[in-house]
């Protein structure tokens, strides 16, 4: 008696169909985990009160696709130049720092006022800088903040009439040349009516906050989301797996 063992089809083709399996399911594996991890850490920097802070998140599958590799590493990241403000700003976010002037005494924070407003918003910034604080002088003076650890840096206000269409005489602020209380781009601050009433009666609108440092607490968990996601992906990649063995059970 006699037993002959023989293989039939092509070893090496359905080697190389199992390695492409492979590399296909841990390539989607690994999309599927940064895209949660994306989203993830958008909603970690809003529930935080960062706004659209967290939409600067990206995250990509290294090597691109083409690269046969049983090993793609996935990468998060946030967009911008390597220790720019916005990878900065996250950094601050998910640490705590301490932000210290450099080159003066105090940090100049803009207030509501000093912020641009319709198109010139898209440009940051202010609409006044603090050199050009510096060189009004004699149109500035700084208060103590209430809880002492900074001041309050104003700006003097004029104030001038103008006739409506209606004929009424409607009371104008300005301040280092702009409209208090105005809509467009060039004028400064948001409100109208008593706000601009309330400001000339107290001759001054605050421009800046002048402190000596801030300290910015922890308010995201990048790194948690990321460990967290990092834990599931050997069952993700086992269900990519799953997926694509039945995709070549049923002929597809």
């Amino acid at each position: 008696m006699s037993l002959k063992l023989a293989m039939q089809g092509n070893l090496q083709k359905s080697i190389a169909a199992d390695i492409k399996a492979i590399e296909a399911a841990h390539r989607a594996a690994l999309g599927r985990t940064g895209g949660r991890i994306r989203r993830a850490l958008v909603a970690d920097a809003k529930g935080a009160g960062l706004g659209r802070l967290g939409n600067a998140w990206r995250f990509g599958v290294y090597p691109g696709r083409g690269t046969k590799t049983l090993n793609p590493a996935l990468y998060i990241y946030p967009r911008g130049k390597p220790g720019g403000r916005t990878q900065e700003a996250l950094k601050a976010h998910e640490h705590g720092a301490v932000i210290r002037p450099d080159g003066s005494r105090y940090l100049a924070i803009p207030t509501g006022f000093n912020k641009p407003r319709g198109f010139r918003k898209m440009s940051g910034g202010t609409l006044i800088s603090p050199a050009e604080m510096v060189a009004m002088k004699k149109w500035t003076y700084t208060l103590p903040t209430k809880d002492g650890k900074g001041l309050v840096w104003f700006l003097r206000v004029t104030e001038a009439a103008a006739k409506t269409r209606s004929g009424r005489i409607q009371r104008l602020a300005f301040a280092g040349g702009m409209k208090l209380g105005g809509r467009s781009g060039g004028q400064l601050g948001s409100g109208r009516g008593g706000r601009v009433k309330d400001i000339l009666n107290r001759g001054a609108v605050p421009m800046f906050i002048l402190m000596p440092q801030i300290r910015i607490k922890k308010r995201t968990d990048a790194g948690g989301i990321v460990e967290r996601h990092a834990r599931a992906l050997p069952a993700l990649v086992a269900s990519e797996m799953a997926k694509r063995s039945r995709e070549k059970r049923n002929g597809r």
